[in-house]
């Protein structure tokens, strides 16, 4: 599939530039502990990461809702909860409600709340024990 590949470019060129802000993001925080499994870049990773998979899920239910209104071949289900579990259920639940996409389906309506307290929970020990360790120590 000629979008898959291009998805697979896109997401490796944005990993290799992802990983250079990182770098140069997390050089200007203060670091003054060092645990081996503590790092300032993999933490400042995370959060890019969360932000980018957020606002790529966003956009993917908006481009959905645009193909829906337009009767155009529509981005599955599978697909969109699949970009949800990996941690854009927040993306996933604004776009539920702003652009009011997926609001009638079940599915959506029980999987997607329930990925974000879950992603929630897994976000609070990241930056909570972690975040403790690298940015106020």
């Amino acid at each position: 599939n000629i979008n898959t590949k291009k998805e697979t470019i896109f997401m490796q060129d944005f990993l290799k530039i992802l990983k250079k802000i990182s770098v140069r993001i997390s050089n200007a925080l203060p670091y003054s502990i060092n645990y081996p499994f503590v790092s300032k870049i993999g933490l400042t990773l995370f959060l890019i990461y969360t932000l980018f998979i957020n606002i790529k899920t966003f956009v993917l239910f908006a481009k959905d809702k645009s193909y829906a209104v337009h009767d155009q071949e529509r981005i599955s289900e599978k697909r969109l909860l699949k970009y949800c579990f990996w941690g854009g259920a927040l993306g996933a639940l604004l776009s539920m409600y702003i652009i009011h996409h997926k609001t009638q389906k079940v599915l959506f309506k029980i999987l997607v709340p329930l990925m974000f307290i879950l992603q929630l929970m897994i976000f609070g020990v990241v930056i909570g024990f972690f975040g403790f360790w690298v940015y106020l120590h």
